[in-house]
This record gives C-alpha cells, structure tokens and sequence, in this order.
C-alpha cells in the first residue's frame, strides 16, 4: 500500500512539474525512480500494465482534486472532436463534447466574425430567476449527459456557429505515445 501511495505522489509531481509528455516516458521516469532500473518494462509486460494502472489510478484522483485545474485541459467547442456546433431553428437542447466536463467562460456565442451575440451562461441553480425573461441567456445541464440549454424565450436562427471554451476531462492512457491530456 505504502508504495502504491507513493506512486500516486510522484504520478501527481510528474503532472505538475510536466516532466513527462506521454505514457512511455512515465513508465520509463517511475521505473527508474521506484525500482531503480533505467530498464523500463516494455509494453505488454506485467510490470508496464501495472505503471499503466497506477498512472491512471493518479490521473483520476488529481484531475477530482478540489482547485486542482490543469492548464492541459481547456479547449473550445470548435476544436472538439464531437459536439453540436451550429445550431437549427427553433433547437434550444444541443449536445457538448464528450469530453466536457464544465464551462471555461460566462458566455456561450453564437454567429461568426463580428456578427456573434453573446448569451451569458446562468448557473443551474439561478435558473428560476430566469424563468420569464426574454434575454440572451443558456446554462449547461450538467447531469450524465451533459447539454448545453439555451433560454427557450428567444430567437434561435438556423446555421449559427456556437463557440465556447470549456474544461475537459482528463484521458487515461493505454497506449505508449498517449500524451497526458
């Protein structure tokens, strides 16, 4: 136990200092630091499935840590790999990627260029002082499907682009080139 704990301590130091950049380089630098080998295992191997393990047992408790953002993890909607991005008329219920896990920003926009109008993002909470107002307003359902839910009083056009930045979530990895995202 006490060299699991370990681990996971020098997992959470490798993030912060970003010393390493990808799986291999982390099993190779714990390998080194807790079995004093510059050998490191090779894939498949007993000892490999076990770092690997570890690595993400460390990922998943620093990524929950209260106040603990990585600068790693915010992105926009448009360079998602999923995710609405336009919208249709008269759709206030659009899907966020996969990988979203809170807003980044107070605003949500829609339009390109110079032509964007700005919808403030309302927390979930506020919403009911909300109920009746006509303004450019959206909130993120944030339940096991997370959404992105726009005030159903307004004007939604056709074709719109919707932008946002948002925090993701963070990525186990599995395959020796995974870069810790």
């Amino acid at each position: 136990m006490a060299g699991q704990a370990l681990t996971i301590f020098l997992v959470g130091a490798f993030f912060m200092a970003s010393v390493i950049s990808n799986l291999t380089s982390a099993i190779s630098l714990l390998n080194s630091l807790y079995n004093g080998s510059s050998t490191a295992p090779a894939s498949g191997e007993e000892d490999y499935i076990v770092w690997t393990a570890l690595i993400n047992m460390g990922i998943g408790l620093w990524e929950n840590e209260e106040g603990m953002l990585w600068n790693e993890l915010y992105g926009k909607l448009a360079d998602a790999a999923d995710g609405t991005k336009t919208t249709t008329a008269g759709t206030y219920t659009y899907a966020v990627p996969t990988n979203f896990k809170f807003p980044a920003s107070g605003y949500v926009w829609l339009g390109t260029g110079t032509n964007k109008t700005a919808f403030k993002v309302v927390k979930q909470q506020d919403l009911q002082l909300y109920e009746n107002n006509g303004g450019n307003w959206c909130y993120f359902l944030l339940d096991t499907t997370p959404t992105l839910e726009f005030n159903p009083n307004c004007q939604i056009l056709d074709g719109a682009t919707i932008s946002y930045n948002y925090y993701k979530k963070a990525t186990a990895l599995s395959a020796g080139a995974d870069t810790l995202r």
